[in-house]
């Protein structure tokens, strides 16, 4: 019911597939979904911002926390989910804003984490794996790491020639 409903969602919030492959230095805006349970700081996310000069919001989910986490990022808590997703007015609020990349972390399938990816508008999409969003950068997560994970992804983006 859940997969269901998260499909559903995520096929109203996408945008069509742009297919627009920037390498790093065309990238300023980054939206980056992450989750509770991952592995980082918010000291480290936040000096992987300062060394990349880029302009980054942060989308962090946590649904057992009842507040949110963080004054300065868009957290996602218990009480903006109905049926384990969060609500549609949520996702709709973010699609105003514009970026060059989503990174959406999830570790493993989460449609929760994809309906908030799916909100957010890029022309190009990272995931660490294949979901409805349909990433067009699929970069596997081999570190616990978060910080490390955005290095690699850094490092690939910087091989792309446009």
């Amino acid at each position: 019911m859940i997969n269901w409903l998260a499909n559903k969602r995520i096929k109203q919030l996408l945008q069509p597939n742009q297919g627009n492959f920037s390498n790093w230095e065309q990238i300023h805006r980054v939206a980056l979904v992450v989750k509770s349970d991952d592995h980082f700081t918010k000291q480290a996310i936040e000096q992987w911002v300062n060394r990349n000069k880029r302009t980054v919001e942060i989308f962090f989910f946590d649904k057992t926390a009842k507040a949110p986490a963080y004054n300065d990022w868009h957290c996602i808590t218990s009480k903006e989910l109905r049926l384990g997703l969060p609500l549609m007015a949520l996702l709709k609020g973010f699609q105003a804003n514009k970026y060059d990349i989503v990174i959406n972390t999830m570790q493993e399938l989460d449609p929760a984490m994809s309906c908030i990816a799916a909100s957010l508008q890029a022309p190009l999409r990272c995931n660490t794996l294949m979901d409805k969003t349909s990433p067009q950068l699929i970069i596997k997560r081999t570190t616990e790491s978060l910080t490390a994970y955005l290095d690699e992804v850094v490092s690939y983006l910087k091989m792309i020639k446009n």
